[in-house]
Order: structure tokens, then C-alpha cells, then sequence
């Protein structure tokens, strides 16, 4: 580092030209991030999983029946819908079906199938719907183009005065979550660079040095951001989560590393050093700790991409590039600032309250530590316990509704469709296949068939809150629900005709082995209560397929059931998270521990710090579900919050951890242990504790964000950094520490004597 400090100072003007020549260069004509999502119908599961292998039979076998994602568009007058209502709902379906061949959709109204009547209108008159199904997944770009078609063709024609309309469906969630990220992503970029030029004149009280930091993030932060979009537009695959991270992260580790090289730099410059040589001696002496740091960070983001969910697979190896991108800024740009600068830095103060290493806070934190490690230990440990145990119960969330806008039209119309459709609160809608090696579709298996689709009817009603049943014996699901009102008479005039119009097609598949049943069930599709559903479906239709004897009757040797929909979807969401957190956490934990252990040459303090920053890790979890259970009612956290949080706390929570612990070691070298710990907490208290305050407030804002989501990273992370600021790095870590080197001296002592 000595070496690359000299290099810098003398090459300053080529950075100074160079960096952001290259970042606008490179950054002015890439594709923005958030335009980026994939065009096609990848999903975010792999292929592997039980949904996505059900939608693949379901494509294969009923191709006319088997939407990626599906947008609705709901009509509702409390009054009874009038002549004028339907005539406006016939246009806009029209409207949309004219366009199935440009769009690739197909569209399920009244107006273009007036047999469908019984399903697309409810009982009493009040509401009808517009079903399209897209062939493509809800968060891909082609989908939401689609669903703001929908949307324009809602407001081409003059919609009756007290008509309601609302747009919903999954395609419309992917809709929501795309307009809300483009817009919270401006605003937490904002608020970030806001919030950090806030606290850095507060700490400096120079607007020189409140701005350089800022120039030399933001220039790193256009490179990183043109690097990821021109990635993306050819072969990488991004999450939306993905730029939002990357300038939130991006900006509150950058900030850091320059507070580390500002403190230096300005030690050097009171011991009478000269600006070059400031600034060569600043690179030095704190380059390693910012590589070391930076490393660390990126090497545990990285580690998901062992994650088989997309959204996270995608996520860590971007931000691992554009810490990367802002450590090489920090090591180049920054020193090359610094050089032009020079003792203007502080300008129009001489003196910056960072850099006043002794205070009364920080000489009585290490007085307390160091004269009882022991109690202090115990009572920091104590403190976070409570909460790391509410942490280990807290129930992940899968999009649930109380996570999105409750003005949004998705949120309304899902809710309105629950009420009119069903009277209920939330309706999961699943398809499920049924196939056997034998045919299904001949003479002698059509009684067999039957008894067992009237078998899963009758077993599934006891079992779950069934609405309805639609399948090859009742495809509007209504014969067999005698509280229907009108449904005999319903059923015996539509059913013979659309028993030769629609059943062969639509629920006996194209091999003619396989068989369609679409169910409707009263719980909101992506609560636990309907993933743990999923089981008792399966065992029902299975029990119902031995009993009926079908597997006899088509001279078939095994079947297979296959579900889809939005709660088959997110019950695999379920599995694989656990399934990554298992992986990715073993893999950060080996990748963090080997690197502390690389750094500083102890297996018992690295394994120490390990483990404090993962009761840090638990402790902020917990504690974020108690503010969002009192804020909002909430009663989980959003699935992918526990993933992010733990692979952040542990990769970036090692960043105050390393400088404390390095400079325990350098003093114990010239001191006792009590000495050492206490000078270590007395010079890094400040200088740790401001970037805390920086790191925390460029997540803090987040909270700007319109989605539950955005809000929960934003608590999660801030609080986790600030626990470990203020109470694992100065108080829990230098006390285990201390009481070790005690115990390892203790040990030694007989030895020597």
C-alpha cells in the first residue's frame, strides 16, 4: 500500500480526467437497470421446482389453458350493473380481444364467450370481470407492458359515472411492484446522498469535506450502475431489487472508506506533514483495512449466487461489482481529491470533530469495558438475546396483501373479487393436473374418471374451505354446489352444449393421458395456512384415485399430480428459501471466517466475531417484526428480508469489527490487555461510530419507499448496523476479546515461570 500510495499521488490528474471521462462514458448510453427485466417467461424458481414442473405439464398438455400470468380487470356497481355498465364492459373486452394476435393474450368475457357467463359474472348482478391471460410471468417486461394496455383500454371509452373499476390479477402485482421500484428507487437515491451529506457536515462542518465523498461515490456509483445495465442487456440476469442495493450499499460503504482516509489524512497533517505526503502515508496506513473491508464485503454478497431464487442469485454478485468499483474509486479517486485539496479539506475549520480522538462517551465506554469485560459481556449478550429469540420465530411473508398499497387497484380489486365472486376475504385459485400412463379419455375410463373428480369434490370439501370445483364432469363448478342459486337451472341449459364445445379441450389434455381440474379455495392464496394446503390436496386427490379405482379402469401402472397457481407458486418460494438460506449462510460463514481468520491470525476471536454478528443478525430481525407488528399488524417479515439482512449484517458489520480488533492486536504489542483494549475503543470510537451513523442512514432511506417491502430493509438494516455500532463493536466485542487474551496470558504464565 505504501507503494500504491505513491503511485496515486503522482498519477492524481489521470484519475482526476479519467474517472469520470470513463463513467459518463460508460454510464450515459447503457440501458437503465429498471428497463431490464427479462423479456421472456423465466420465472425466478428454477425449473426443477414442483410449481414450475406443473406449469410445464399444464403448457405441454392444455397450451390454450396454461397462462404465465394473468391480468383482470373487475366492474363493479353495488347497485346491479345496468345496460350502460355492460355495453362499456363488451367494448373494452372486445377492444382487447382484437388485439389477441398482436399481444399474444388470450381474453375471457362475456362479450367474447357468453357461455362463460355463470364464472365471469357474480350471482347477484353487481359485479363481472375481464380475465387476459399472458404468456409471459408476472415480473417481466412484456408483462407489464401488457398490463398497461389493459389499463389504457379501460380509459379509451367514457366509463359510466358510478361504474368501479379496478385492475388485478398477478400480472397487475408485477405491474405495481414495477412502477413503485422505478419510483422509489429515485427517491431513496435522494434521500441517501441527502442524508449523508446531512450527517457529513454535521461531522465535519465543511462543505469540502461533505462534498468529495459525494463525488467520488456518485462517480463510482454511474460506472457500476453502466456496468451492471450493459451486463444485463446481453447476459445477466437482474433482479429489480438489484440498483436499489447497489446505491444504497454502494454509498454507505464508499462514504466509510473515505471517513477512514479523511481521519488519517488529517492525523498527518497535524503531525506537520506536507499534502502529498498526507495523503501518501492516508493510503498507507488505512488502504489495507479499506481493502480488507471491501473484500470481506463482496466476498459474502457474492455468496449468493448459490442461491437457487433468481432475485437472489442475481443480487449478490452485482453488489459484490460495484463495491469493488467503489473501493478502486476510494483508493484512486479519493487520494487524487485529497491531493488537490489538500488542508482545504476542513476549510473553514482547521480541526474536525472526527478527528478529536478523546471524548468523555468514548473514555467512559472503554473504562467500563476494560475494568468489568465480564459483566459487560453478560449484559450486552443479555440485551439481544430477548430479541434474537422473537428473530428465530418471526414468520416470513410471501406478498402478501398487507405488504402492497392498500389504495393500489391490485390490492382493491383482489379484495372486491374475494367479496363479489365468493364472499370471502381472499381466494386462492389453483389448477391441478392429474396424469396417468394410461388413457384417460376412452369409453371404459369415463365412469372411473368420474367417480374420482366426484370423490376430490366431495373429500376436499371436508377438508378445506372449497368454493369451487371446475373439471371435466362440471366445468362452470357449479352442479355440485346446491347453495348456488340457479345453479340446476344453470347447469341443464349451458351443460350439455358446453360439455361438447369446452370439456374435451379444456380439462382432457392434448396426449389424452392427463386431466385438468381448477379449484377455488376461501384463504388468501400466499398466507402459511394455504401453503400447508397444498399437502392435504394432494393426499385427498390420491386417496380418491385409489378408491374410485382409476388406475384399473385405464390399465395405467402410476399417475402424478401436479398443482399450479399462485399458492403452488409461493409454497415453492417456501422450500427454496429455506433450502438457499441453508446454503448461502454456510457458505458466507466459511467465506467470512476464512478471511478474519486470514487477517487476523486468531480461529478463536475470528469465530468470536462471527458469532456476534450473527446474534446482531438475529437481534435486528426480531426487533424489525416488533416494529412492523406494532406499525403495520404485520405478522412476518417479507421472505427474501431474513436473506439479505443476514448476508449484509455479517459481510458489512465485519467492516467496524476488523478496524477495532486489528488495532486491539497493535496495541497489545506495547500495552497490557486493559491498556490495549482501552486505547483501541478510545481512537476508534469517533471515527467507527460516524460511519455507522452513515451507513445506517443511507438505508434508513429506504423508508421513502412506497412498499412494505422497501420500508422492512430499510428498519432491518439500519437497525442492524447501528446494533452493531454502539452495542457489539464497542462493548461486546473488546470485552470477549479482552477476557481472552487474559485467559490466554493466565495460561501461558506457568509456562514461562
Amino acid at each position: 500500500m505504501e507503494t500504491w500510495g505513491r503511485f496515486v499521488t503522482r498519477t492524481a490528474w489521470v484519475w482526476l480526467i479519467a474517472w469520470p471521462i470513463v463513467a459518463f462514458a460508460v454510464w450515459w448510453p447503457a440501458p437503465r437497470v429498471q428497463t431490464l427485466l427479462a423479456d421472456d417467461d423465466t420465472g425466478f424458481l428454477p425449473p426443477d421446482m414442483p410449481s414450475q414442473q406443473a406449469a410445464a405439464v399444464l403448457r405441454s398438455e392444455f397450451p390454450d389453458q396454461a397462462p404465465s400470468s394473468r391480468v383482470v380487470a373487475l366492474f363493479v356497481r353495488e347497485t346491479g350493473l345496468t345496460g350502460e355498465d355492460q355495453a362499456y364492459i363488451g367494448h373494452v373486452a372486445r377492444g382487447l380481444a382484437s388485439r389477441a394476435d398482436e399481444l399474444n393474450w388470450r381474453v375471457h368475457a362475456v362479450a367474447v364467450a357468453p357461455y362463460l357467463a355463470p364464472i365471469l359474472q357474480n350471482a347477484d348482478g353487481t359485479a363481472a370481470l375481464v380475465a387476459v391471460d399472458l404468456p409471459a410471468e408476472l415480473l417481466t417486461h412484456s408483462s407489464v407492458r401488457r398490463v398497461r394496455v389493459v389499463q389504457e383500454a379501460l380509459s379509451r371509452h367514457e366509463r359510466p359515472s358510478g361504474l368501479r373499476t379496478e385492475v388485478t390479477g398477478s400480472a397487475a402485482l408485477g405491474e405495481l411492484l414495477d412502477a413503485n421500484a422505478k419510483r422509489d428507487v429515485d427517491m431513496t437515491t435522494v434521500w441517501a446522498f441527502a442524508a449523508v451529506m446531512l450527517i457529513l457536515l454535521a461531522i465535519y462542518r465543511s462543505p469540502v469535506a461533505m462534498l468529495l465523498p459525494i463525488v467520488s461515490i456518485a462517480v463510482a456509483l454511474m460506472l457500476s450502475l453502466g456496468l451492471v445495465g450493459w451486463a444485463a442487456s446481453s447476459w445477466l440476469e437482474i433482479s429489480g431489487l438489484v440498483e436499489m442495493l447497489i446505491i444504497v450499499i454502494l454509498v454507505g460503504s464508499g462514504v466509510d472508506y473515505c471517513l477512514f482516509l479523511f481521519a488519517r489524512f488529517r492525523e498527518e497533517l497535524g503531525s506537520g506533514a506536507e499534502t502529498t505526503r498526507a495523503v501518501e502515508v492516508a493510503v498507507s496506513r488505512s488502504g489495507g483495512a479499506i481493502l480488507a473491508s471491501a473484500g470481506t464485503n463482496a466476498a459474502g454478497l457474492a455468496t449468493l449466487a448459490l442461491a437457487g431464487n433468481r432475485d437472489l442469485h442475481t443480487c449478490g454478485p452485482t453488489i459484490a461489482l460495484a463495491i469493488c468499483v467503489g473501493t478502486l474509486a476510494v483508493l484512486t479517486l479519493t487520494p487524487s481529491l485529497l491531493t488537490l485539496v489538500g488542508p482545504r479539506l476542513f476549510w473553514p475549520s482547521a480541526d474536525s470533530a472526527v478527528n478529536r480522538e478523546e471524548s468523555r462517551l468514548w473514555r467512559a465506554v472503554a473504562a467500563s469495558v476494560t475494568r468489568r469485560p465480564a459483566l459487560v459481556a453478560v449484559m450486552t449478550v443479555s440485551m439481544l438475546l430477548p430479541l434474537a429469540w422473537v428473530g428465530l420465530r418471526v414468520e416470513p411473508l410471501y406478498d402478501a396483501y398487507e405488504e402492497f398499497p392498500a389504495d393500489s387497484s391490485f390490492v382493491r380489486g383482489a379484495r372486491l373479487y374475494a367479496d363479489k365472486f365468493f364472499g370471502c376475504e381472499g381466494v386462492s385459485e389453483q389448477t391441478l393436473v392429474l396424469s396417468t400412463d394410461g388413457r384417460l379419455d376412452t369409453d371404459s375410463a369415463a365412469p372411473a374418471l368420474m367417480r374420482t373428480l366426484d370423490q376430490i369434490a366431495e373429500s376436499l370439501a371436508g377438508r378445506v374451505p372449497l368454493l369451487y370445483q371446475r373439471d371435466l364432469g362440471d366445468p362452470l363448478g357449479l352442479s355440485r354446489r346446491s347453495d348456488a342459486p340457479g345453479a340446476g337451472e344453470a347447469v341443464s341449459g349451458l351443460l350439455p352444449s358446453l360439455t361438447a364445445r369446452l370439456s374435451r379441450e379444456a380439462y382432457i389434455g392434448r396426449s389424452g393421458k392427463s386431466t385438468r381440474i381448477d379449484l377455488g379455495v376461501a384463504i388468501e392464496p400466499r398466507s402459511g395456512e394455504a401453503l400447508d394446503q397444498i399437502d392435504t390436496i394432494r393426499e385427498v386427490v390420491a386417496d380418491a384415485v385409489a378408491e374410485a379405482g382409476l388406475l384399473e379402469a385405464t390399465g395405467a401402472s402410476s399417475f402424478r399430480i401436479d398443482l399450479t397457481g399462485d399458492t403452488p407458486l409461493y409454497r415453492d418460494v417456501s422450500d427454496l428459501r429455506r433450502r438457499d438460506f441453508r446454503t448461502v449462510a454456510i457458505a458466507a460463514v466459511v467465506v467470512i471466517f476464512a478471511i478474519l481468520l486470514w487477517l487476523i491470525r486468531s480461529p478463536v476471536q475470528s469465530a468470536v466475531l462471527v458469532m456476534a454478528t450473527m446474534l446482531t443478525f438475529l437481534a435486528a430481525y426480531g426487533a424489525t417484526w416488533l416494529v412492523f407488528w406494532w406499525w403495520f399488524g404485520l405478522d412476518g417479515l417479507g421472505y427474501i428480508v431474513s436473506f439479505l439482512l443476514f448476508i449484509i449484517i455479517l459481510s458489512l458489520g465485519q467492516d467496524y469489527n476488523i478496524f477495532v480488533v486489528t488495532r486491539i492486536r497493535e496495541e497489545l504489542s506495547g500495552n497490557e490487555p486493559e491498556a490495549a483494549v482501552e486505547i483501541a475503543i478510545r481512537k476508534t470510537g469517533r471515527v467507527v461510530s460516524s460511519c455507522g451513523l452513515i451507513m445506517a442512514a443511507t438505508f434508513a432511506s429506504m423508508l421513502s419507499g412506497s412498499l412494505v417491502l422497501m420500508k422492512e430493509f430499510a428498519v432491518a438494516f439500519a437497525l442492524g448496523i447501528l446494533l452493531d455500532t454502539f452495542i457489539v463493536r464497542p462493548l461486546l466485542v473488546p470485552a470477549v476479546i479482552l477476557l481472552l487474551v487474559r485467559r490466554k496470558r493466565a495460561k501461558a504464565l506457568p509456562a514461562r515461570v
